[in-house]
């Protein structure tokens, strides 16, 4: 019976997870308050991202906001990405070289921020692009008495169920740190579209405690500098950024892997809240198999397609919300797919990367 008991549990706490957490992300329908435009500088660290550039760099300088400048920093790049940057004739843009070539972006990007004489920081990277010319207006409109917006970066809707699939983790993602600001525990953003005062970055030893992991100049920051005094999140369409998928399954997972590997040094019940999330959602399918062989069939049939079913009326609103409407006929699937990647990818979470 206790294999019953176990799998019952994780389908309890799956479907709170999903009631009580996920099911408050709506859309954002608020009109932007007035603002007294601070100063912001756009910070782009980027290393052979010449052809991104080239996209990217338009879709910045046509930002409708009045109070602004680009930082872009060139991380050691070996093509003509810095020679690109050079060319930009613009008073906006300001260029600067990475001094130390060390694993990760975290050394440039403290040196581009330093560089930064605004008020406000609003990162974003070289394989990205605004969905909109208001993309800094929206993010700076949500401060007020904040010092930290959460913005987010769907990646590019293409063909494929690798792409698929890499949009649904997005969105899984998004979704789990959105709601986790909206109920006062923030934990992480992305760099893609991330804004906050220069001060705070100024005053933190996040970057520098992290120093030995190649990834976390993002997650690892706002986990150890936020709280639901100092952050707000943007859902408004026009503050999106767009990214680019990996179009290869290998270097998905290698890029994932660089990510997952700074989870060991969030703070202890941020990990704590997102184990049991991931466990609850392993035990929901393992125990559930399992139970089809060992158990009464509709001892584990029943609790298991209510789960599913709560979460699929719940994941087809926020899906709307995160723009990923067309994942919704695809969500049982995509949710299987996702506890092979938890299984696959765990012990990424204990070997740390070296790579940029």
């Amino acid at each position: 019976m206790i294999p019953i008991y176990l799998f019952l549990a994780c389908c309890f706490l799956h479907i709170l997870y999903w009631l009580t957490l996920f099911s408050r992300l709506k859309v954002d329908n608020a009109k932007s308050k007035e603002h007294n435009s601070p100063s912001v500088s756009v910070i782009v660290v980027f290393k052979n991202e010449l052809e991104n550039l080239k996209i990217l760099v338009p879709y910045l300088l046509s930002q409708d906001y009045s109070n602004f400048d680009i930082i872009l920093c060139d991380d050691f790049s070996t093509d003509d990405s810095w020679d690109y940057v050079q060319s930009q004739i613009d008073s906006k843009i300001k260029t600067l070289k990475a001094t130390a070539d060390l694993p990760g972006k975290k050394h440039a990007l403290a040196e581009a921020i330093r560089s930064s004489g605004n008020d406000y920081v609003l990162l974003t990277d070289a394989d990205c692009y605004p969905t909109s010319n208001q993309w800094i207006n929206s993010m700076v409109s949500k401060l007020h008495t904040k010092k930290i917006v959460l913005g987010y970066s769907p990646h590019k809707k293409e063909t494929g169920w690798l792409n698929r699939f890499i949009r649904f983790e997005t969105y899984l993602v998004a979704l789990q740190y959105f709601s986790y600001a909206i109920h006062g525990i923030p934990y992480m953003g992305v760099g893609r579209n991330l804004l906050y005062a220069k001060e705070l970055f100024t005053r933190s030893n996040a970057i520098k405690d992290s120093a030995h992991l190649a990834s976390g100049d993002d997650d690892l920051f706002i986990n150890a500098e936020s709280n639901k005094e100092n952050t707000d999140i943007n859902l408004k369409p026009e503050s999106f950024i767009i990214s680019y998928p990996q179009t290869t399954f290998s270097s998905f997972i290698r890029q994932k892997r660089r990510h997952m590997s700074t989870a060991t040094a969030y703070k202890f019940d941020h990990q704590l809240l997102l184990a049991l999330y991931a466990l609850s959602h392993i035990g929901v399918y393992v125990l559930f198999v399992l139970g089809l062989f060992s158990w009464h069939f509709g001892y584990a049939l029943v609790p298991f397609v209510i789960t599913i079913f709560i979460k699929w009326a719940i994941a087809s609103k926020t899906m709307k919300v995160l723009h990923t409407p067309d994942l919704i006929p695809f969500f049982p699937l995509l949710d299987l797919l996702m506890v092979c990647y938890y299984i696959f990818l765990t012990p990424a979470t204990f070997i740390k990367t070296k790579n940029w």
